[in-house]
């Protein structure tokens, strides 16, 4: 059986579209809530974007059936 799989994407502000980062991973990220900040410093790229603010996140399972991805999708302003 495969190791289920977590996704975190986080978008560009006011988008729901455009992926300004996505990280894999084969253990759960930490939550992420509405109001928080995140940081782009070291993501490497280019320009920066600074602090974003956390508008909404949306969780995605997705069942592969002997394995599960998660995907947290977090939109900013």
């Amino acid at each position: 059986m495969q190791e289920s799989t977590y996704i975190l994407e986080i978008y560009e502000p006011a988008s729901t579209k455009d992926v300004l980062n996505s990280f894999r991973s084969p253990t759960p990220f930490m939550g992420i809530h509405t109001g928080d900040r995140i940081s782009t410093a070291g993501w490497g790229i280019e320009p920066s974007r600074g602090t974003l603010r956390v508008t909404a996140v949306e969780h995605i399972v997705l069942d592969h059936g002997d394995y599960a991805t998660h995907k947290c999708c977090v939109f900013t302003a």
